[in-house]
């Protein structure tokens, strides 16, 4: 059997009988589910009607419908530094899920970043087994967070919402933190967060100049700093260079950063102003 098809008064060309078929197959797939994580109910507390005078209630009412203005404007709630990246952006992170998970180079073991914790498990049971694990303080914006493998697959970098970066090994044992250049640490409650501080990309590159250092570590914030960093798993770290603007274009910070190693390129996307 063979169809047509008629636009605008033109007849198309027929469809041959094979190609009908691959269209009209039906593909099933059985999809198992190796490990699931119940996420933790939030508390919902019960709303108090406003009580007392006119001008109370009045008051009430205005100060409720402005922090609902500011929750959905995506700024971070308790923030009190002004942050230069657009609105745009801010509101499209903060959309994301918490959780970022990243996939070796080989395809062999799976490292999970969760509010407190990274896991890491293999492919040799499917991914059901955690192999390694690694704790943390938890993260008050957990979508500003990334996580990455390293080419040779033995170590994982991941950093948080305040540009801290923390890097383990396969079996979770973390190994060195770089500390922000913003000075706040996860502890520290009462500084404000700067989410242009946070981590847009980190990127290991491979290091064959000495034997000291397995990699270069590239951490790229939101504001457009770029580190470079040697690293192995028994030296450390140690400073490389650092670039205080890794692109001109953009004053209001970069949104994306990736890495073409073939031809070892930053490719580097943000906001025009």
């Amino acid at each position: 059997a063979s169809h047509t098809a008629v636009d605008d008064g033109k007849m198309a060309a027929p469809m041959t009988s094979t190609t009908s078929v691959i269209e009209n197959e039906n593909i099933l797939y059985d999809i198992f589910i190796n490990e699931e994580w119940p996420q933790d109910p939030e508390p919902v507390g019960k709303t108090e009607k406003p009580r007392g005078s006119l001008w109370q209630r009045a008051t009430s009412t205005a100060k409720r419908s402005l922090w609902t203005i500011v929750r959905g404007s995506g700024l971070p709630l308790g923030s009190a530094v002004s942050c230069i990246l657009p609105t745009g952006l801010v509101k499209m992170i903060n959309s994301q899920l918490t959780w970022k998970t990243a996939l070796s180079a080989n395809g062999k073991l799976l490292a999970i970043l969760q509010d407190q914790c990274i896991e890491i498990r293999s492919s040799r049971d499917e991914f059901s087994t955690v192999i390694g694990k690694c704790n943390f303080p938890k993260d008050p914006c957990p979508q500003w967070c990334c996580v990455t493998w390293s080419a040779d697959c033995t170590m994982i970098a991941s950093a948080d919402s305040h540009g801290n970066v923390y890097v383990s090994d396969l079996m979770g044992v973390l190994l060195f933190t770089i500390n922000s250049t913003s000075g706040r640490s996860p502890s520290d409650e009462n500084t404000p967060i700067e989410l242009s501080a946070a981590v847009c990309s980190l990127i290991f590159t491979e290091y064959k100049q000495t034997t000291e250092w397995s990699s270069e570590l590239l951490v790229i914030t939101y504001q457009g700093t770029l580190h470079s960093y040697l690293v192995s798993e028994t030296n450390g770290y140690r400073d490389n260079h650092v670039f205080t603007n890794v692109c001109g274009y953009y004053p209001n910070g970069v949104s994306a950063v990736m890495y073409h190693a073939p031809h070892q390129m930053l490719i580097v996307g943000g906001c025009c102003p």
